[in-house]
C-alpha cells in the first residue's frame, strides 16, 4: 500500500497566499476528533500567524523598518507550520481522508506506468540511394526510445545491428545492395522492459 504523504511548499507561497493557508489548516483541525492533541499546539501557530499578519500589513504599507521583521516571522510561521504538518503525517493513519480534513495537501501519487506495448506496422521503404531504407513503426504509447535492428537473412538470428533512436523513423545506410535483410523494432518502456515488432524480410536495392 501507498504511504500518504504531506506536501507543504509553504516557503514558494507569497505572504497573501501563505496568510491563507495557514488560517485554513488552523480552521480545519480546530475541534478535528483525528488530531485531538496537535503540536505545535493551534495556539502556537494562532500566535505565530497574528505575527507574521501584522508585520506583513505594515510592510505592504511600505514601512521598510518592519520588512526584515516580517521575513523572520514568517520563517518562523512555516517552521512551525511544518512541525504541525509532520504531527499531523504521524497521526493521519496512512488515510488520505483523514491527512486533507487537518487542512494540509497531500502529495500525488504517481500512477503507474502500464507496461510497454509490443509496436505494431513496421514498414521497410527503400530510398533513392542505393543500400539505403527508411524504417518506420506505429507509435508506442509510453515508449521512452526505440531500438533498430537488422542483420543479413543469410546469416540467421545473429548478429543485430543495433541502432537506438527516440524517434520512430530511422533511415539506415551502408547496406548491402541486393542483399535480403531481416528488421525489427524494439520498444523501451520507462522500466526499460524492451518489446519487439514481428520481423519483416526485405530486399536492399
Amino acid at each position: 500500500m501507498n504511504q500518504v504523504r504531506i506536501t507543504t511548499g509553504f516557503t514558494r507561497l507569497r505572504d497573501e497566499a501563505l496568510d491563507a493557508r495557514a488560517q485554513a489548516i488552523v480552521a480545519a483541525m480546530t475541534g478535528n476528533p483525528n488530531f485531538a492533541a496537535p503540536t505545535p499546539t493551534l495556539q502556537v501557530i494562532n500566535d505565530a500567524h497574528k505575527a507574521f499578519q501584522d508585520a506583513a500589513a505594515e510592510a505592504a504599507k511600505g514601512n521598510r523598518s518592519v520588512t526584515a521583521l516580517r521575513d523572520t516571522l514568517r520563517d518562523d510561521l512555516i517552521g512551525k507550520l511544518n512541525d504541525l504538518s509532520l504531527y499531523v503525517q504521524l497521526n493521519c493513519k496512512n488515510d488520505l481522508s483523514i491527512l486533507l480534513s487537518s487542512g494540509f495537501n497531500a502529495r500525488k501519487t504517481p500512477e503507474p506506468t502500464p507496461p510497454i506495448q509490443k509496436p505494431e506496422g513496421l514498414k521497410v521503404k527503400t530510398a533513392d540511394v542505393k543500400g539505403t531504407v527508411k524504417l518506420l513503426i506505429n507509435k508506442v504509447e509510453n515508449a521512452a526510445a526505440y531500438i533498430f535492428e537488422y542483420h543479413p537473412r543469410a546469416t540467421g538470428e545473429t548478429p543485430w545491428t543495433t541502432l537506438y533512436s527516440t524517434t520512430r523513423t530511422i533511415t539506415i545506410t551502408g547496406l548491402q545492395s541486393g542483399v535480403e535483410f531481416t528488421f525489427r523494432v524494439g520498444a523501451v518502456g520507462a522500466d526499460r522492459t524492451v518489446k519487439y515488432s514481428n520481423e519483416i524480410n526485405s530486399f536492399v536495392l
